[in-house]
């Protein structure tokens, strides 16, 4: 092999291993569509090796070339190499000289800086090197690739385009040139990907080289962009704000109302599928239906039918939620299955016979049984008996761990990995409620002044403000930093529960305790951060996990919370990537349900509309 080309192939290695390493946050637009041997063909014997990297917004180039006149005569080729930052087609880069070492020796070698330089790309295959050197030596130089590729293959040198508004579900849509977050067991994150989307499926995935785009698709372009699975949300209470805080007084075309925007807020905020965790008498399935049929905007709804305690208890609620005896038990949960319930959730203080009745009567039904851990009887015989999922982390704490003694989260590990339990952290509640606990005058403030909260239902902020200054989240003896010691027993669970093969789902309990929908599920993914977990854990559970879990106990055959072939197209495109900074999640670009596209520009006008009926 001759000499030169082999330094150029170390040199390639070596550069590669430099990009892994690096710690550039810049995004790159061109990304692996520079990565060849280009050349002056005025200039014989020499020429430059390009390799950038999109990860990292860097880009290395050796610079095969000759002595300067003036430097010290020899007749072989010399390499220079240029480091630098890219922005679209444009790299700005600092000429580096290398002498003193020698071949096939460790020796140290001497590094300077001798000159800078811009890289410009006009097109797929041309370009020019603006060069000044430190000597005083300046000027430009024509390159080309050494072999021309397809101007697609370049598709990334350009901006990317503005997305459109709105594509409907029966049209088909093609994300192209994108960086795909698959959740699967494939990879963490696919580089310059296609997406296809037809009939609200995804038809297909793949390098963006090797699919075509059908006639007449729309095309979202992707460049720059990432597209992960919509996320799932196992805790909401849709439109409960409503009737918690007026009872019977409640209108009707108010409960509406507030539905209609809370879903609205769901989905903008990136949240395609949730579980309501109960109801006050609500109408969820014909709320589902009208999602599903696109009357309503909105994510996937899947809906559990409250079960509790009398209203002589610390349940309360409505009489027809009420229930108090086996036979009662039995004849509501069919009742809640042929109303159109997915499932039961089961509260606090519904007599023992009753919950069990409940338990076995959804088990012949095939129905799931979600909810807290009732006080009525213990933790083991509700889980054992064939509880689902628990509603919230806390849960075990009123019931099995009173002391909080972290010493004993490994008894709880057990419990829910043995009998198949899925746990809903709602993590992010234990870190608000912790923060205006006792009064805390400051974590009040910070509260009240989220931007968030303009989209709050009138009724939700007068159920927050009466828990904040009442009993609920300032009880007697209560003062600042007294919840702490939950919040971190919560957490701590939380990630011995991932680390030990529990299934853990992403749940917010919004609106009705402290959170504004779809906003709450993003403060969710932080307050699993803050428990320890990975990026890539955090987003998993927000994604893949509640779509395995509501796919598994509800028998759904299409897979969703994956970007995958056959997949459901529940998606979100954002405009930074989540493996690198969780808090990219809200940098929401549009977001797609059962393949209908709305771009967050879309949204907006419904979201200040909301904003002004809300008074804010």
């Amino acid at each position: 092999m001759n000499l030169q080309w082999l330094r150029l192939v170390v040199f390639a290695v070596v550069v590669s291993q430099l990009i892994a390493v690096a710690a550039f946050a810049q995004n790159l637009s061109p990304g692996r569509a520079l990565n060849d041997a280009w050349f002056d063909p005025e200039t014989p014997g020499q020429g430059f090796f390009i390799m950038a990297s999109e990860e990292v917004g860097l880009v290395f180039i050796g610079w095969m070339t000759f002595p300067m006149a003036d430097e010290i005569p020899f007749e072989q080729q010399r390499w220079l190499t240029l480091r630098g930052g890219i922005d679209g087609p444009v790299a700005n880069l600092t000429i580096n000289l290398t002498t003193d070492g020698t071949f096939d020796d460790p020796a140290p070698v001497n590094r300077v800086a001798v000159g800078s330089a811009v890289l410009t790309f006009s097109d797929c295959n041309h370009g020019h090197l603006e060069y000044s050197f430190d000597n005083g030596r300046s000027g430009v130089i024509n390159i080309e690739r050494i072999v021309f590729v397809e101007e697609q293959f370049c598709a990334a040198l350009a901006e990317p385009q503005q997305l459109p508004l709105e594509a409907d579900a029966d049209q088909t849509v093609a994300i192209t040139h994108v960086n795909v977050l698959p959740m699967t067991d494939q990879a963490d994150l696919l580089l310059d990907q296609t997406i296809i989307v037809t009939g609200g499926s995804i038809e297909s995935v793949g390098p963006a080289t090797d699919l075509d785009i059908p006639a007449g698709a729309v095309v979202l372009d992707g460049r720059g962009r990432y597209v992960m699975p919509g996320m799932v949300d196992t805790h909401t209470h849709l439109a409960t704000n409503v009737r918690e805080f007026l009872g019977p007084a409640a209108i009707a075309s108010v409960i509406e109302s507030s539905a209609t925007d809370q879903l609205i807020l769901y989905l903008a905020r990136g949240v395609t599928t949730i579980l309501n965790n109960g109801d006050f008498g609500e109408a969820l399935p014909r709320w589902s239906n009208e999602t599903e049929s696109g009357l309503k905007v909105g994510p996937t709804i899947y809906s559990a039918q409250y079960a509790r305690g009398n209203s002589t208890t610390p349940d309360g609620g409505p009489a027809n939620r009420a229930v108090t005896d086996a036979f009662q038990a039995r004849q509501f949960t069919r009742s809640a299955r042929n109303s159109g319930y997915d499932m039961i959730k089961i509260y606090n203080w519904s007599p023992r016979e009753a919950v069990l009745a409940i338990l076995d009567e959804a088990r012949l039904l095939e129905m799931p049984v979600i909810g807290h851990f009732p006080q009525t009887l213990s933790t083991q015989e509700v889980v054992t008996n064939g509880l689902s999922m628990v509603a919230h982390g806390g849960a075990f704490i009123y019931t099995m761990i009173p002391d909080r003694n972290i010493n004993r989260i490994p008894e709880a590990v057990a419990l829910a990995r043995d009998n198949d339990l899925a746990v809903t952290a709602t993590l992010g509640i234990e870190e608000i409620i912790a923060q205006v606990w006792g009064g805390n005058t400051s974590g009040i403030a910070e509260y009240r002044g989220r931007e968030e909260n303009r989209f709050m239902h009138p009724t939700t902020r007068a159920l927050n403000e009466r828990g904040i200054n009442g009993s609920r989240w300032n009880p007697p003896g209560a003062s600042p930093g007294g919840y702490d010691v939950s919040r971190d027993f919560v957490r701590e669970m939380t990630r011995q529960m991932q680390a030990n093969g529990v299934m853990v789902l992403m749940g917010t309990d919004s609106p009705t305790v402290l959170g504004v929908p779809g906003f709450s599920a993003h403060h969710e993914l932080l307050a699993l951060q803050n428990a320890g977990l990975s990026n890539r854990e955090v987003l998993r559970i927000a994604t893949r996990n509640g779509g395995e879990y509501l796919s598994t106990r509800l028998n759904i055959q299409q897979p969703f919370g994956v970007v995958s072939n056959g997949a459901k197209a529940d998606l979100i495109m954002l405009d930074a990537n989540p493996l690198d900074d969780l808090a990219a999640t809200q940098s929401i670009l549009g977001v797609m349900t059962a393949g209908h596209w709305r771009s967050t520009d879309w949204f907006t006008p419904m979201l200040e509309a909301i904003a002004e009926t809300n008074g804010n």
